[in-house]
């Protein structure tokens, strides 16, 4: 298991079903969450010129490299975000 880098602690002072008043919990758990890593910062000498931005390009070649997707694929999924 990972070290946790975060600890959370999330309480209830009201029951979210009726509102009324909690007491002392008389159990409680942990649990630890994995997530993907926050998105790198996009390299510098992608082209100032074209119709699509940065984030789009970057996205487009990490589908291609990274997802080994084809571009037929890769059409689709632009098209179902664009429309």
């Amino acid at each position: 298991m990972p070290e946790p880098n975060e600890w959370i602690e999330v309480t209830e002072e009201k029951c979210p079903e009726c509102g009324s008043k909690l007491g002392k919990p008389f159990s409680s758990e942990r649990r630890i969450i994995i997530d993907i890593p926050e998105p790198q910062c996009i390299p510098s000498q992608l082209p100032p010129k074209g119709i699509f931005g940065r984030n789009t390009l970057s996205q487009v070649t990490l589908m291609k490299y990274k997802g080994r997707l084809p571009h037929r694929k890769i059409k689709e999924f632009l098209k179902g975000i664009i429309t």
